[in-house]
């Protein structure tokens, strides 16, 4: 009796042994699942604090949930951002075009399709239906107000916006949970692209005043003034000025010194 009590006392005791091991064997693997999420979690974070783009997320309403550090460049700190609204960094002037809740109410019963549908900054849609190279103005939080200049109040973006969903315990049915985008800073390049526009236009234009000196050019065979396309004679030299980038220097030519001028030619020739 006595060895059959000691058995099942061996056996016990090999029981919470056993049971004990697996209990470490779970706490070890949980362990080593929840280190393997964490040290993931950290390359993220990594990655997304080191890309000068500006990553952000949105709640449902719009309203800031996460910005990534490079929001700093406009002046801001996520912190001071996140619990506010994106139309905090919107240039109002573009406001009315990249806001979800302000262009549906405009598009309510239109039939827009994926072509000329808007572009938004809080998007709904995902994968292909999302919102690609949205160019719009950002405000700098550390504007000069004294200064003429838009570029010390404001910086040109292009920026990319998906959706965000989540099922509910209803039935699987899913639920928008708000917006997730990445900015790019392209004011440089907005730039240089205005810089280009300025020099074609100023191209085109000195072209068009060259191409007025071009064709029939009615003069008078005795004042030698030049008729323009109102009607009105002009001295040449007037006329030429108008239409080309040209001053006159006045002089007079051994030709003429001669007829005006005899003794003077004489003298020079002597």
């Amino acid at each position: 009796m006595a060895s059959r009590t000691k058995t099942k006392e061996q056996l016990a005791q090999e029981g919470n042994l056993l049971k004990n091991k697996m209990r470490r064997l779970e706490k070890a693997g949980g362990s080593r699942g929840i280190s393997g999420r964490g040290k993931r979690k950290e390359r993220f974070q990594i990655l997304v604090e080191t890309i000068p783009d500006v990553i952000y997320e949105l709640d449902a309403k719009g309203v800031f949930t996460f910005v990534s550090r490079s929001i700093e460049n406009l002046g801001y700190t996520p912190k001071e951002l996140i619990g506010k609204h994106f139309q905090e960094i919107i240039h109002p002037d573009d406001l009315q075009r990249v806001s979800r809740q302000v262009i549906l109410k405009q598009l309510k019963g239109a039939n827009t399709g994926d072509v000329a549908s808007p572009k938004l900054f809080d998007e709904r849609r995902t994968t292909t239906r999302m919102t690609k190279h949205l160019e719009t103005k950002l405000l700098l939080k550390n504007k000069k107000a004294n200064s003429d200049d838009d570029r010390f109040f404001e910086i040109h973006v292009s920026l990319h916006s998906s959706g965000k969903w989540g099922t509910t315990s209803v039935a699987g049915r899913k639920k928008f949970l708000g917006s997730i985008g990445i900015i790019r800073d392209i004011t440089e390049h907005k730039k240089i692209e205005q810089e280009r526009e300025e020099l074609i236009a100023e191209l085109k234009e000195a072209l068009a005043k060259v191409k007025k000196l071009k064709g029939l050019l009615p003069i008078c065979a005795s004042c030698r003034k030049v008729r323009d396309d109102a009607g009105y004679w002009q001295k040449l030299e007037t006329y030429i000025c108008e239409h080309a980038e040209v001053d006159f220097s006045h002089g007079i030519c051994p030709e003429c010194i001669k007829k005006l001028y005899p003794k003077l030619a004489k003298k020079k020739q002597g």
